[in-house]
């Protein structure tokens, strides 16, 4: 990995998010054809449905289609004080949605909002780095990159 993005003097956060997609009969809820027919529609898909305004919920069966069952999300350790933390998808989402319920309750937004996206691809596995602007409330607090590692089968972009 090149030293030169830890180096940056920008507040840059990394959340690795390893992703595993697989035949959406798999997921726990059949994925919308229009977000799996490719990777860069997989990686808008999760951005559109990470993303809360009018402190509506976030849209987690969406987000759950995009995942294998068993997939595991790991937090950078600034997120989550100092511990490195693997994490199911339901503990993902209960870590997320007690963290957010203040500014839920609030009417608030959070949007995280793509703007790069570098895809190495070898047959059917692929690493995303996708860098995101995070809004909150309409304001920008940080640029921040998130890392996936899919293993795609061939039926989704047939």
């Amino acid at each position: 990995m090149n030293r030169t993005i830890f180096d940056m003097k920008t507040n840059v956060l990394i959340l690795l998010l390893s992703m595993v997609m697989v035949l959406p009969a798999w997921a726990q809820q059949e994925a919308r054809p229009d977000d799996v027919d490719t990777i860069e529609n997989i990686v808008t898909a999760l951005y559109d449905a990470y993303g809360t305004e009018d402190g509506k919920e976030f849209d987690w069966d969406r987000i759950r289609s995009l995942f294998h069952p068993n997939a595991i999300l790991i937090p950078n350790i600034e997120q989550r004080q100092g511990s490195l933390d693997a994490m199911t998808l339901d503990e993902f989402q209960a870590w997320i949605d007690e963290a957010t319920i203040p500014l839920r309750e609030a009417g608030g937004s959070f949007l995280e909002i793509g703007y790069h996206t570098q895809i190495d691809r070898y047959g059917n596995i692929a690493n995303v780095m996708s860098s995101y602007k995070k809004y909150l409330n309409g304001d920008r607090k940080s640029t921040r990159l998130n890392s996936s590692h899919l293993v795609i089968s061939y039926a989704v972009f047939c």
